[in-house]
């Protein structure tokens, strides 16, 4: 700063401090206050430097003279506003009793600034806001609540308690807690945005500090009039709410009882990417309780699985989340059937593929197991379906490749399948072993030997499989029930819908062996696998599963 303009400040700093002539000094603070209020560079250290900090602090303390005392208390909340230095500054000049103090003036105005005075040292950070909560802010700020207050000073007011409320440590006390709430369930009523809004956040930053916090908030009676703002135009009433689904299975459920899933279709397909992000976080804390059939009677799951299948990183993770940590993995039969029914396992799948993310891929192994698990109890379409569906959209490939991966949860998860799997009484696998079987490459248990053939399966081109006389089953897709009979032929059960029964000489195409050939006989049976359509093919997704009769 130049020698001219830092004379001309000090010599303005000089008039301002001159009590003796009241109208010199008011003019003198108001020019330094409209210096402060400069959009471009605020001169706010040079007027430091020239000491006018105590000058504005001694201004505060007048009786007689209501526009000085707004001048100063707006000069020093533009210093306020500045960095934490300067917010030091004014705090250690001893600013701060004075703005308490000028609450209680009977001059609204004064009694506004000061409060937008508080409001930024507040906000500064937990330590100022301790001390100036010490100084009885709170309950002078709550009186301020009432319907008679005009807006603009009620905006402001809402505005400092909800910087009151963000410091969670320390807060301002389970007193001051339980006269603030009740004055917020006031303001969550109001009609303007901006008090809304801050009120929201007011309640959001409360109910980050734990049950009991949420559970005050429930016993003032906001959660339904919080709820009722999840999908505000404004935007910021999932935040609020946001909380409150992290607490205690009943907190959650009160959440519920106020109709909440009923605003989440809106969500999810809000225009702004963070809201439907965060509308995904709050169902996947409400799938991890008890209440996954509450999201599938809220119709959301077809909008999740589209943000799972077509959004982007972050917004697929979210979903992932929601969907397959807890609906999958947790989720009873029927739940699992719908989610497949809805179209999971494509964008399941997809997942496997393009993302290196470890925490993700064993979620995603995780849900295809359990999936399989529960599907798998008893033989049905919906077992060949699904099984399909993973070799078709590169789940199968995938899997076998994580048996590899460098990280060891991975490799479990993906190795779980091959443990040794249990028969029933009559010694054949039940559906849910041929499944797990068939698509994830389990470990097989030999049944009594009769004939051998080369199955020639993709990755083991060698090994020999055992296939038992009588009626032969040709399922497929389309034809599930289909039997063909061939003479004393083997029978064989392919999960897919994929069966090759062949007499003669016939090729068995596996993808390591392209030309080899196999000639049969009435004791044997071949499987031609991996896209190549006999007369008897079904769907070629390939793998092989059997059992004996």
């Amino acid at each position: 700063m130049n020698s001219l303009i830092l004379s001309n400040l000090q010599a303005l700093v000089q008039q301002a401090a001159d009590s003796t002539r009241p109208e010199i000094q008011h003019r003198a603070v108001t020019v330094v206050r409209k210096l402060l209020s400069s959009d471009r560079n605020p001169p706010i250290d040079p007027l430091i430097n020239c000491g006018i900090l105590p000058i504005l602090v001694n201004c505060l303390g007048g009786t007689n003279y209501s526009t000085l005392q707004c001048e100063a208390a707006w000069a020093l909340t533009n210093i306020a506003g500045g960095t934490s230095q300067q917010t030091q500054a004014v705090v250690g000049c001893g600013a701060v009793p004075h703005f308490v103090a000028l609450l209680a003036s009977p001059f609204q105005n004064v009694r506004e600034q000061a409060v937008w005075a508080l409001g930024n040292i507040i906000g500064e950070g937990p330590q100022l806001c301790d001390y100036v909560i010490s100084l009885g802010v709170v309950a002078p700020l709550l009186a301020f609540i009432k319907p008679e207050t005009p807006i603009t000073f009620l905006r402001n007011v809402t505005w400092v308690i909800a910087n009151l409320c963000r410091n969670k440590d320390p807060t301002p006390g389970w007193q001051g807690l339980a006269e603030i709430v009740p004055k917020l369930n006031f303001l969550v009523h109001h009609a303007d945005t901006n008090i809304l809004v801050d009120t929201v956040w007011a309640l959001s930053y409360l109910t980050a500090g734990g049950n009991d916090q949420i559970q005050m908030v429930i016993d003032s009676g906001v959660l339904p009039k919080l709820v009722s703002l999840l999908s505000h135009r404004a935007g910021g009433g999932l935040t609020g709410g946001r909380n409150i689904v992290t607490g205690t299975g009943e907190q959650i459920q009160a959440v519920l009882n106020c109709d909440a899933l009923g605003h989440f279709d809106t969500l999810l397909n809000h225009h702004e990417d963070k809201i439907y992000k965060e509308a995904l976080w709050v169902l996947s804390k409400v799938t991890a309780g008890n209440y996954m059939q509450a999201v599938i009677d809220a119709g959301l799951i077809t909008t999740i699985i589209e943000h799972f299948e077509f959004g982007a990183y972050q917004t697929q993770t979210e979903a992932a989340w929601a969907v397959l940590s807890k609906m999958m993995i947790s989720g009873n039969k029927e739940q699992v059937s719908y989610l497949i029914s809805c179209g999971v396992i494509q964008p399941v799948c997809n997942l496997l593929s393009s993302y290196k993310d470890s925490q993700v891929i064993q979620v995603v192994l995780e849900g295809i197991h359990n999936m399989l698990k529960m599907i798998g109890d008893d033989p049905s379409e919906e077992v060949e379906y699904v099984c399909g569906e993973i070799k078709v959209f590169g789940g199968l490939d995938k899997i076998e490749s994580f048996q590899n991966h460098e990280n060891l949860d991975i490799r479990k998860i993906a190795d779980r399948p091959r443990s040794q799997p249990r028969s029933g009484s009559d010694g054949r696998r039940n559906a849910s072993q041929l499944v797990i079987s068939t698509v994830l490459g389990s470990h097989r248990t030999e049944p009594e030997p009769m004939a051998r053939f080369g199955s020639g399966l993709y990755g083991e081109p060698n090994r020999t499989e055992t296939f038992i006389t009588g009626s032969v089953p040709v399922p497929s897709l389309r034809e599930p029930n289909r039997t063909g009979r061939f003479g004393s032929l083997k029978k064989v059960r392919f999960c897919f819908g994929s069966s090759i029964l062949v007499l003669g000489s016939k090729p068995v195409l596996p993808r390591t062996e392209p030309n080899r050939t196999v000639e049969t006989t009435n004791s044997n049976v071949g499987y031609l696998g991996y896209g190549a359509y006999p007369a008897y093919a079904g769907y070629g997704y390939g793998g092989l599963a059997y059992y004996k009769k």
